[in-house]
């Protein structure tokens, strides 16, 4: 009883507004699916853009989840800082996992054979250690959308080098 009213309580009240806000993501990601699945089946086609159907997160949105991550992994409990770290990364974890699942999945269909052994990797750590493997697929996703202007600055740099 005084371990829930003194330990439980006060960390889950810490933490409802990134679950609300987690929650209300996925929510609104598949109300968007509906949306544009609704579209299709009743003839608008020509209103589902490439855009409205590519999901995204932003490059510093990508940077605060790293940031966030790191300081809910190692800071003190206690702090304020811990809440709003744990908070904005409970709020970006969604967008991260469907990110990181949709990069290993083209990535895994990329490869000839090693995608299987990409795809095992993944599933036996996801069956191992459930939350460090949504941790790792979450951070895959964070980090391909932080460096994603680097690999662009990149690929242009070489495109004109080889021309």
């Amino acid at each position: 009883d005084s371990f829930l009213r003194d330990t439980l309580v006060p960390t889950v009240l810490q933490l409802l507004p990134g679950f609300l806000l987690g929650g209300a993501a996925i929510l609104s990601f598949e109300a968007q699916l509906l949306l544009t699945a609704s579209y299709r089946s009743s003839g608008l086609e020509a209103v589902v853009t490439r855009e409205s159907c590519e999901f995204s997160m932003s490059v510093p949105s990508a940077i605060l989840y790293i940031l966030a991550l790191a300081l809910f992994l190692f800071g003190s409990a206690e702090s304020l800082i811990f809440a709003v770290a744990a908070n904005l990364f409970l709020m970006l974890l969604p967008g991260f996992l469907l990110i990181g699942a949709r990069s290993l999945l083209v990535l895994s269909l990329r490869l000839q054979g090693g995608g299987t052994v990409l795809v095992v990797l993944i599933l036996g750590l996801l069956c191992c250690n459930f939350i460090g493997g949504l941790l790792v697929l979450s951070l895959w996703g964070a980090s391909g959308t932080a460096l994603l202007p680097l690999r662009e600055r990149l690929m242009r740099q070489s495109g004109q080098n080889g021309q």
